[in-house]
């Protein structure tokens, strides 16, 4: 899940939140794209697991969205 989050997150025009991911994740699986073992589970709760773990790294960077939601982007 991890791969697939940073290059939702690379091909990205700017920050998006958890969600976005989850959904761009699907949407990608209904064209197509292979996604393997649990991977087809994506949430936006896995989606940020996996993001805070990078953000700890300085692979990507959060920040506040709108509302309060947090955005992501790579670093």
């Amino acid at each position: 899940m991890t791969k697939i989050c940073l290059e939702i997150l690379r091909q990205a025009s700017a920050a998006i939140c958890n969600r976005d991911i989850a959904l761009a994740f699907h949407e990608g699986a209904r064209h197509g794209i292979p996604t393997t073992g649990g991977w087809s589970r994506c949430s936006p709760s896995g989606s940020g697991r996996c993001l805070r773990q990078h953000r700890d790294a300085g692979t990507v960077v959060s920040e506040d969205g709108p509302g309060q939601t947090m955005v992501w982007r790579v670093a």
